[in-house]
This record gives C-alpha cells, sequence and structure tokens, in this order.
C-alpha cells in the first residue's frame, strides 16, 4: 500500500500534505532530521533519524495542525503511506499496532530523557549522555583482543549529528572524544566507536 520517494540533500518533506493528508513515513536508507517549523534554515531539531526509525505518527492521530518536517542529511529513501491506509492496517493487524505503540513508547523516552536530562547539564554530560543512550540501544558487548571487556557501537552517528543530539557543537564533540580517547576511555577502530571503560563514561553522564 505505501509508495518509495526520494530526497536529495537539504530535501524536505511534509508529514501533512494536501491535499493527500497526514502520511506515515519510515527511513529505508540515509539520514535525516526531524524538524519543527515551516522548513526554513532557523527551525528546531526534535530529532534524527536512521533507517528503520519513522516519522508522522503524531500527524496520523492529532487533529490538530501539526509542523513537523523531515529534511535529508543526503540521499534519502523512504516508505510513505497515506492516513486512511496506516488506520486500516493497524485495525486489521492487532501486531502491527502493538509494534507502531512500541516505536512510539521509545521515542517519547528518548525525547524525555533528552528534555530532562541533557540540556541543563555541561557539554561533557550531555555528550556523555547521549553516548550511554546509543550504547543502551543498539550496543554489543564483548571482549577485546586483550580479554578485556568493552561495548561496541557500529556504524555511530557523525560527530555533526552527535552534537545535534546533546545539543552541542561538532568542534565540542570533536574536542571530547579526543580526550577521552586520550585517557584510554573510548577508543574508534574502522569506523566504529568502542567504550573501554564504562563505569568512567556513566561517572560522566551522572548515571
Amino acid at each position: 500500500m505505501g509508495s518509495e520517494r526520494r530526497l536529495e540533500r537539504d530535501g524536505l518533506l511534509r508529514l501533512r500534505e494536501e491535499p493527500q493528508g497526514p502520511q506515515l513515513a519510515v527511513l529505508v536508507e540515509g539520514e535525516a532530521a526531524l524538524i519543527w517549523g515551516n522548513g526554513n534554515s532557523g527551525d528546531l531539531l526534535v530529532r534524527t533519524l536512521e533507517p528503520g526509525d519513522f516519522a508522522g505518527q503524531i500527524e496520523l492521530f492529532d487533529a490538530h495542525p501539526c509542523e513537523n518536517w523531515v529534511r535529508a542529511a543526503g540521499t534519502v529513501r523512504f516508505m510513505a503511506w497515506r492516513r486512511e491506509e496506516v488506520l486500516r492496517s493497524v485495525r486489521e493487524c492487532p501486531d502491527l499496532a502493538l509494534a507502531l505503540l512500541g516505536g512510539m513508547a521509545r521515542q517519547q523516552r528518548h525525547l524525555h530523557r533528552r528534555l530532562a536530562g541533557v540540556y541543563s547539564q555541561r557539554a561533557p554530560r550531555r555528550l556523555a549522555r547521549t553516548l550511554t543512550a546509543l550504547f543502551e540501544d543498539r550496543g554489543i558487548r564483548l571482549k577485546d583482543a586483550d580479554g578485556r571487556r568493552c561495548l561496541l557501537l557500529q556504524r555511530p552517528p557523525t560527530r555533526r549529528r552527535m552534537g545535534e543530539i546533546a545539543g552541542i557543537a561538532r568542534e565540542t564533540v570533536s574536542r571530547l572524544l579526543g580526550r577521552w580517547e586520550e585517557c584510554g576511555w573510548i577508543a574508534e577502530s574502522e569506523g566504529d566507536l568502542i567504550v573501554r571503560d564504562e563505569g568512567e563514561l556513566r561517572r560522566i553522564a551522572g548515571g
């Protein structure tokens, strides 16, 4: 029932397009940002999007207008479904409805964490909390070549995107990661990020 669409870098998708009305979009390939505003450069970042993330659920279930847009960070590919298609599917398939609710709950949890803990803290704690959340969601526990326990994050977000999530400048992210790498707390290997001292990271994060 859905349709595949593409956006080039800085392309915009309005999640409530007329005359089609609201739509649910699932990112299939690339990176994007969910923004609040009217598509101008001064819009507010709501959250970043990676393959598997979806956007548009607010527009689907809330009758009030919502100025959410998706802005592509590069070439992106996504699937889009109109409101009537999604509603018909969730009525016919309760498991789909439960999966959608689970995804919405995870997004809400991330938003609460960001609002409650990120913007009121200094830069090191902001970045440490961002990394801790990423490792909790996608981290892999393993042992390195020396037999020490560590955490692996494959294909981590770019430093620019980490800065967007943490609410700090990209240069600050680079400086902090470099300092923590010198201390031996983290390491970068072939594009992946490794935490060698999880306790120190959590101490900085305040958890």
